[in-house]
This record gives C-alpha cells, sequence and structure tokens, in this order.
C-alpha cells in the first residue's frame, strides 16, 4: 500500500437544515417591506393554506417586471425558497422561478437561480441554495415569472433557513479527473467546510478502487482549503473521500478516472490550465450566438461565420448551434452541422456545442457527442450555464460520462457565485465565471475585481488554473423591461469591456467567451454596426496580447514609484521574448500611477504617457485600462 505524501482540498456532504424560518415576511402581510412594480399584487386567502399572496399576473411577453424584498444574513449557506401555482393560459408559456441576488456598493456579485416550475399544475415548490460571503452585502429575494412568458402565477410560504454543517471536496489536479495518466501523479484538493462554528485543521482522506476496497487512507491537514498528494495508481475507477475532523461533518466524495497512458489529446488542459489546440497553447476569444434570437437580422449564418472569422476571435459557443445550417444545404443533422463546422474552420474559428439543454437527456447527449467528437473544429463541450449548486452531484455524474465518451476535449461550465466555485467543482473541467457589472450610472468594477479574487482563490492551484471569464457584451435592458428602464441601463463602453477582460487575464483567466454576439440585435441591425466595430476592438488587442498571457515565463508586476486610485497591474513575457504591461483602473474616480520602466515602450490606449524625468505615468478615470509594449 503506497501512502499519499503531501495533500491540498474541498469538500461538500448534505446536511439537515434549520427549522427557524429567516424570511422577513413570512405570512405576506408586510408589504411596505417589498418593491413591486406594476404585474404583482397581493390577494388574501389565496394562499397554499388560504393564507396571503403573492400574484404575479403578465400579458405581455416583451414585459419584465421584477418585485423584490430585501434581506439581511449572515455569512454561511442558505436554503430558500417558496411554493407557486401556476394558473393555466390559453396560449403562451407560464413558468415560475424565485432567486435571490447579492451585490456590493450597488454591483452584482453573486446569486442563486434556482430551477423553474413550467406550465399549470397544483401547488410546488421551489427551492434552492445560496452562499453568503463575508463583507457588508446587500441581499434581495426575488419571485419572477420567466422572461417571454405570459399568465399567472400566485406565491406564497417563503422561506429562508440556514443550512448545518457541510463539506465539499473537488479534485483541482490533475485538471481532467477522468483521464489520468497511469502510474505517479500530483494530487491537488480543494476542501470547503461550510457553517462551521470553528476552523477546521484537519481532514481524513480515503482511496478506494471499483470495489469499493480501500487503497489508502490517512490524516492530513487543512490549510487554507488546499491538501496536496502523490499517488501511484494503475488504470481503474476510484473514488476519493474526504471527512473533516470536526463532529457531525459529512464526508463528500470525488470519482477519478486513471487510464493508460494517452496520446497526446487533440484539446487538452495543460498543467497551469492553458488550453493547448494540437500541443499549441491557444488562448480563446469567442462569442456566444443564439440565432433564435438575432437570426432574424442577420442576412445568413454563412455570413456571420465569414464576419467573427474576418475579425481577430477564434471561437464561438452557439446556444442554438445543433440546428444550424448553412444556406441552400439540403444535408440532414448530423451531417448539416458539420458542414457548418467545416466553415467554421475555413473562417479560422473552433465551436464550443452547448449540450447545457441536454443535462436530463443522457442518450441525445451521447449520440451528438459520438456524431461531432471527431470533428476537427470541435474546441470544448458547454456542459452547464449558471445551473444551481445543488444540482452539483447529477452535473458531476455528466461531466464524468462526458469525459469517458470524449477524453480528447474538456468540457465548460460557466457560474456565478464566486464563493461557490469549490462546490462546482468537477462539474467540468474548465470553470466560467459571468459577472456583468455594467448598469447605467456604473462607474466601478471594484465588485467584479473582488468576486474574481475569490474565484482565483478558490480555484487555483499549482501553477494555475482553468479558468475562463465571460465578460459583459450586452446592455441590461433587453433583460428588464420595467417601467425607466432605458435610463438605468446602457451598453458599457469597448475600454470598459477590455478592462473587464484583462481585470480577469489578471486574476489568472486564460479564455475570454464575450456574452453576447446575439445581443448586439436586440434593438436591430442599427445596434450591430454600432456595437460590432467596438467588440472587435476589444478582440485585437486580446489577440495580440494572446502570446504574453500564454507564455511560460514568471514575470513580477513592476512596483509603482507612486500610485493612486483602484488599481491592478502585472507582466506577461511571449516564450519569443515580447514583454507586456498590462493596468486596469476599476473605478471610481481617477486613477493614475508612476513607474520606472527601462527600455522603450509603447501605449496601446493612450493613457500611459513618458514623463520629462523618464517615467512612465498612467491615468484613467473611472474605468479604464492601457497595455504597454516593449520588443525584445
Amino acid at each position: 500500500m503506497r501512502r499519499l505524501t503531501s495533500l491540498l482540498l474541498l469538500v461538500a456532504g448534505c446536511a439537515a437544515m434549520a427549522s427557524e424560518n429567516l424570511f422577513p415576511d413570512p405570512d405576506l402581510s408586510r408589504a411596505a417591506s417589498w418593491t413591486l412594480p406594476p404585474g404583482y399584487r397581493w390577494e388574501p386567502g389565496a394562499g397554499r393554506n388560504g393564507g396571503n399572496a403573492l400574484v404575479y399576473e403578465r400579458a405581455d411577453p416583451a414585459a419584465y417586471p421584477l418585485g423584490a424584498i430585501g434581506v439581511q444574513l449572515g455569512p454561511g449557506s442558505y436554503e430558500f425558497g417558496g411554493w407557486a401555482f401556476v394558473e393555466a393560459v390559453a396560449s403562451g408559456e407560464t413558468s415560475a422561478a424565485i432567486c435571490m441576488e447579492i451585490s456590493r456598493d450597488g454591483q452584482h456579485v453573486g446569486g442563486s437561480y434556482v430551477p423553474r416550475i413550467a406550465g399549470p399544475g397544483d401547488w410546488r415548490q421551489i427551492s434552492g441554495v445560496l452562499n453568503v460571503p463575508e463583507n457588508g452585502l446587500s441581499i434581495q429575494f426575488v419571485p419572477y415569472m420567466l422572461m417571454g412568458h405570459t399568465g399567472k402565477i400566485r406565491f406564497c410560504d417563503f422561506f429562508i433557513r440556514r443550512q448545518e454543517l457541510q463539506s465539499y471536496v473537488t479534485m483541482l489536479a490533475p485538471r481532467q479527473p477522468h483521464a489520468i495518466p497511469a502510474g505517479m501523479a500530483r494530487y491537488e484538493l480543494g476542501v470547503q467546510v461550510m457553517n462551521a462554528d470553528r476552523e477546521v485543521h484537519e481532514v481524513r482522506l480515503a482511496v478506494r478502487d471499483a470495489g469499493g476496497g480501500i487503497l489508502h487512507e490517512a490524516a492530513f491537514p487543512l490549510r487554507g482549503q488546499r491538501v496536496a498528494f502523490d499517488l501511484e495508481l494503475p488504470p481503474g475507477e476510484y473514488t476519493l473521500t474526504c471527512t473533516p475532523a470536526i463532529d457531525g461533518a459529512p464526508s463528500d466524495s470525488v470519482a477519478f478516472t486513471v487510464v493508460e497512458a494517452p496520446e497526446a489529446a487533440r484539446v487538452a488542459l495543460d498543467e497551469r490550465g492553458r488550453l493547448r489546440v494540437g500541443g499549441e497553447k491557444f488562448l480563446p476569444i469567442g462569442l456566444y450566438l443564439n440565432r433564435a434570437i438575432s437570426g432574424r437580422f442577420q442576412p445568413s449564418l454563412d455570413r456571420e461565420i465569414a464576419a467573427i472569422g474576418a475579425a481577430d476571435f477564434n471561437c464561438i459557443l452557439p446556444y442554438d448551434g445543433l440546428g444550424y445550417r448553412l444556406d441552400g444545404s439540403e444535408a440532414q443533422y448530423p451531417e448539416s452541422v458539420r458542414e457548418v463546422y467545416d466553415a467554421c474552420r475555413t473562417a479560422g474559428l473552433m465551436v464550443i456545442p452547448s449540450l447545457d439543454y441536454m443535462r436530463h437527456d443522457p442518450a441525445n447527449t451521447e449520440k451528438t457527442i459520438k456524431a461531432l467528437a471527431d470533428h476537427p473544429a470541435l474546441l470544448a463541450w458547454y456542459l452547464s450555464d449558471e445551473q444551481p449548486v445543488e444540482e452539483r452531484n447529477a452535473m458531476r455524474r455528466r461531466n464524468a460520462a462526458v469525459n469517458r465518451l470524449d477524453p480528447e476535449h474538456p468540457t465548460l461550465g460557466v457560474y456565478l457565485q464566486p464563493d461557490a466555485m469549490l462546490q462546482y467543482g468537477n462539474t467540468c473541467n474548465i470553470y466560467g465565471f459571468d459577472q456583468y457589472p455594467i448598469y447605467g450610472g456604473t462607474r466601478s468594477i471594484g465588485g467584479l475585481d473582488t468576486a474574481l479574487g475569490t474565484v482565483a482563490a478558490n480555484l487555483a492551484s499549482g501553477d494555475g488554473m482553468a479558468l475562463w471569464s465571460i465578460p459583459q457584451w450586452m446592455n441590461w435592458v433587453s433583460y428588464n423591461s420595467t417601467p425607466g428602464a432605458q435610463e438605468r441601463y446602457r451598453w458599457p463602453t469597448a475600454e470598459e469591456t477590455l478592462t473587464m477582460s484583462l481585470l480577469a487575464a489578471l486574476h489568472g483567466a486564460r479564455g475570454f467567451i464575450f456574452y453576447s454576439y446575439f445581443d448586439m440585435f436586440t434593438s436591430g441591425v442599427d445596434e450591430y454596426e454600432q456595437r460590432w466595430p467596438e467588440i472587435c476592438f476589444v478582440a485585437r488587442e486580446l489577440a495580440e496580447l494572446a502570446p504574453c498571457l500564454l507564455g511560460d515565463a514568471e514575470v513580477a508586476a513592476p512596483t509603482p514609484l507612486r500610485q493612486s486610485g483602484n488599481l491592478r497591474f502585472g507582466a506577461f513575457r511571449s516564450d519569443d521574448g515580447r514583454d507586456a504591461i498590462v493596468i486596469a483602473a476599476t473605478g471610481p474616480g481617477e486613477s493614475s500611477a508612476d513607474f520606472a520602466l527601462p527600455g522603450e515602450w509603447r501605449s496601446n490606449l493612450g493613457h500611459t504617457v513618458r514623463q520629462p524625468d523618464g517615467t512612465w505615468r498612467f491615468t484613467g478615470n473611472d474605468i479604464a485600462c492601457d497595455i504597454l509594449w516593449r520588443e525584445p
């Protein structure tokens, strides 16, 4: 029996709920506590047990009012939800949902969006789990009807309950746990213990084979949510169980697969979490597509692919791409989709097909993978789009199944709760983080900076992490039609979106999929013609920076001689010796920094200017950025 040698980790399990209901208006009698736009109303006696009900009724599918009540909660994990009765409608679709959203200083920093209840029926419960981080936060509880739906919903019996002690374990490395080469390997785990009354300093690990037999078992210190160990295993299926050393703590397990040493995969993650395509380092710069929304304004899919490929994008993530067909094609699925992928490859684009809507259809998922996995334009599989953390175990099983069906391509999942990233562990191979902080009067992305720091602290292992950013390229008005929405929301500027992207890169992101291409069409072609050159500028800046972001050299960030305002900066070097300095101002207000930089540099955005004494000064206002270049 070999012994686990040093160690690193994270934990999860199920626990009983505390009974106290922390919802601020459990009997729906405090109307003044709520903010309810037109469409919401109170209905006495219409609740599940004859109590009060909150009714949401909507006839216009383009309307999207959202009502809410503020909630005060301390750090920890909470179950929340309520009951909903969806009434039958003559036409259209009606779905009830509840979410909780967290903001800090007016900026969204997280939330939980639970599965909807669709169609008419008797009273049904909606529930989810929210993780509340530390520091001063504003939390809102929002019962609503899905966008584009119409009808009538009655809500009642809302609840929020603090969960008991929980633990979560995630395998952070190897980065593709179901394709680990046989032999000695370095394992790094992340461990998170929630709602404990004291710090946990030790965990017990056990590695079991497919028959349940214990191969290795030992106790290890838990430091900074991490444990790491070296272990040699033959090919086979294994399970690692982690139990925190604290009374009443549940165990959590993660499955992994050891295989015969494979040939180099077509697309794989390296030890730093960087993507490699055919062995070469690759920085994804892509766009979300959804022609079901944008297609009515587009002349053809062929021209859309050509336009994106002619810019500096190298991949697309089409929500509805498995239904795409080139103009004039008479091919049937899957050949129709393979023809689209051929066109993408010709245009220099790789594709990330979405399997998210098939998450409850394993047979169709397998059929799709077998039909497309060998296409050279395939980059990765998109498995999860902001799915709630309570679906974690099902998502883990699905990720394992997809990894086994296609070990040649990694999986991508996108989540928006920064403090829950370890709980989402092993639901995908690449973790995407989305947060869209630009509203009408936004002058700061400090909340995004904090959230990215939390994500990095959760996911970092070894020399990096498999993290991609989903930067905002949309106007929130497309998702909110309440009165005055046009005045409250706006598009981010190109520089703001570039700043969000560079900020993510400074926190370790090594992929960028912008949300979204189709949002440029929600107001028609005129909006697209204005926005398209702007997002192409962002892609061009990232494409030029790509060799430096992917470089092997570790370069120390420059130390400013003087600094004011909220700034982040870092230095990167390409493998051929080009140096770049990235500066991101998160706002609000003015910021500046002076640097002593040897050699000749150029500023891409013009915010950094050489001073008479030879130093370089960056100045920015609110959300701003710059990239400085020095040739070798």
